[in-house]
Order: structure tokens, then C-alpha cells, then sequence
């Protein structure tokens, strides 16, 4: 029986579809592939609230996809193991932890080293181990107008971050003794 031409370029167009179909699949493998190699670095610090370390607790870093990662605080104390590198919103929870840090929001990170990061979350005022400016005019008038910041550290950088009353944040970002830079975020309802 003689085969009709119609046959012919049927079974051309099906192994034409697997051929791409396989190919396909292949470039999905290679991206998620390349995915997974992104940098992720460890983070360790300590969580101080009101002066006091955290005994026990748990801190996590969100990054702005909704993924996280996450470990706990023992003796006000914290070591986590493959952080994304780049920006992160902290999360913290314990006994002694307000509830307005459970939630990802205004204490931004940003971690930059793919070995290791420090990362210290003193919240509540206590700033040991900030290197303020001394006698700051621009310091001095923010603090009397907006109380007790929060301080974060990551590495050699210190965030400074005060809560206002409208519910937005203004944060200072310190380096090597000196502002280097002020952000104002908006809270939108």
C-alpha cells in the first residue's frame, strides 16, 4: 500500500514538535540551573531589645520575591546559612519582641558578601556599638523630635531607624562616623 503524502508530513510534524518540546525542557533545566547559583552568604549578629539580649527567638531575612530564610536566636545570638545576597527585610520574634517586627517591613538589610556578614538588630535605643557622629546637630534634633531609634548593622555600615508617628520610618544610614545618607518611607494604607 503506497503511503499518502499527508502521513509523511504528519510524522515530519511530530518529531519536529519533540525535537522543540526537548529543547524546551533542556533551556527550563539551564534556567533553573542557573538559579540555583546564586550568591548566598551566612549571616550572623545578635538581637538586643531594650538593652537586654534576646533569649530566645527566631529572626528571619525576606527578600522582596517572598522568599526567606530564617534560624534561631539562643542567648541573643543568631547564625544562618545560605542568606541570599542583596536586599532583605528582617523579621523577629520572641517573648520580649514587639509585635511590629514580626512582620517584614522597616528594618531593610542589605547583604553584600557571598562568605560572611555581621548583622546586629539592637532594638529599642540601645546603640552599642553604632560609631555616631559626636555632638551631630542634624542627630541631636531628629532624636529629640522622634525618641528611641532602632539601630541595624551589617557589616560596617548602621541604619538608624526612627518610627514616626504616622506610621512612617526615616532611616540614617551611617558609615565610617558620618551620615552618608537619609531615607523617608511612606506608609500608604
Amino acid at each position: 500500500m503506497a503511503e499518502r503524502p499527508y502521513q509523511f508530513r504528519l510524522r515530519t510534524l511530530l518529531v519536529a514538535t519533540a525535537v522543540v518540546g526537548v529543547l524546551l525542557g533542556l533551556f527550563v533545566l539551564w534556567q533553573r540551573g542557573m538559579e540555583f547559583e546564586a550568591a548566598y552568604g551566612m549571616v550572623t549578629g545578635e538581637v538586643v531589645v531594650d538593652g537586654e539580649p534576646l533569649t530566645a527567638g527566631t529572626v528571619a531575612f525576606h527578600q522582596p520575591d517572598g522568599r526567606f530564610v530564617g534560624g534561631v536566636v539562643e542567648t541573643g545570638r543568631f547564625s544562618i546559612d545560605r542568606v541570599p545576597v542583596g536586599r532583605s527585610f528582617v523579621t523577629i520574634q520572641g517573648r520580649t519582641v514587639p509585635g511590629r517586627y514580626s512582620t517584614p517591613g522597616d528594618l531593610e538589610v542589605w547583604i553584600v558578601s557571598d562568605v560572611g556578614n555581621v548583622c546586629d538588630l539592637h532594638l529599642g535605643g540601645d546603640d552599642r556599638g553604632v560609631p555616631l557622629p559626636e555632638d551631630d546637630p542634624l542627630l541631636q534634633a531628629i532624636e529629640k523630635r522622634f525618641g528611641e531609634p532602632d539601630y541595624v548593622r551589617v557589616n560596617d555600615r548602621f541604619r538608624i531607624v526612627y518610627r514616626l508617628s504616622n506610621g512612617d520610618t526615616l532611616t540614617l544610614v551611617v558609615h565610617d562616623d558620618k551620615v552618608i545618607g537619609i531615607e523617608h518611607q511612606l506608609l500608604f494604607d
